[in-house]
């Protein structure tokens, strides 16, 4: 019996010690991969953050492109905004600067008109003309590149024999044959006389003289000091 007792004794104890060895083993394995399972939680949580991190880098960047464009875009549209306001700025002084030329050239037309006598007017009529047939006979030959039989001049006051003659002569010359004149009369010239050869046209009447000086006085030195607020001294008597 007790040879007995003990082989069951030692069957149960090995029995036992397998049964150790086998819970041994698992609890290895069981802590392999508990270790492995924690290591892939670990790289799967870093993957996660470096995700996270690109995606917040990659949103920053966009968010700072939208804010570069919308800055771009609106420093655009004020320039072009600020351009469009000089162009109309410009447009509408131009427009005036037109007007009070306009104005100006009709004032000092009617001022002359109703200042000259008609003995003053005939004696600037005569200077005037005198004045653009120098100015003609010094004009060089090509300059008068047209082909015409006739010539108009218009003229405030009727020409005399004198300035008709040379004038047909001087035209005549300039042009390589003999025209004839067809004159006109045009009080709102004042004074001086307009010439059309063709399709040449010269003006030496006293309305195209001032329509130019009008911008000269505009730009003179003491007009631009009364715009800038500058004073002059008064002149002596």
């Amino acid at each position: 019996l007790r040879a007995l007792f003990y082989r069951h004794l030692n069957a149960a104890l090995r029995r036992l010690q397998d049964l150790q060895e086998q819970a041994l083993a698992k609890e290895a394995q069981l802590k392999d991969e508990l270790r492995r399972a924690q290591e892939e939680r670990t790289t799967e949580v870093e993957k996660g953050a470096q995700e996270a991190r690109r995606l917040i880098e990659a949103a920053k960047h966009e968010a700072e492109t939208l804010r570069l464009n919308a800055e771009e875009q609106a420093k655009h549209a004020s320039q072009t905004i600020l351009t469009r306001t000089q162009e109309e700025l410009e447009r509408r002084r131009a427009n005036l600067v037109s007007e009070i030329e306009t104005e100006a050239l009709h004032f000092s037309t009617e001022m002359i008109r109703y200042t000259l006598t008609q003995d003053g007017k005939g004696t600037f009529q005569r200077h005037l003309i005198d004045e653009l047939i120098d100015d003609l006979e010094r004009v060089e030959h090509d300059r008068f590149m047209v082909a015409a039989e006739s010539v108009t001049v218009t003229s405030s006051l009727p020409l005399t024999d004198q300035e008709r003659r040379r004038l047909r002569q001087v035209l005549s010359t300039k042009v390589g044959t003999e025209v004839a004149l067809v004159e006109r009369l045009d009080p709102e010239l004042i004074s001086g006389l307009v010439i059309r050869v063709g399709a040449l046209v010269i003006d030496g009447s006293l309305r195209n003289k001032l329509r130019k000086a009008i911008p000269l006085v505009r730009k003179s030195p003491s007009s631009e000091a009364r715009d800038h607020g500058e004073s002059h001294p008064d002149p002596k008597p």
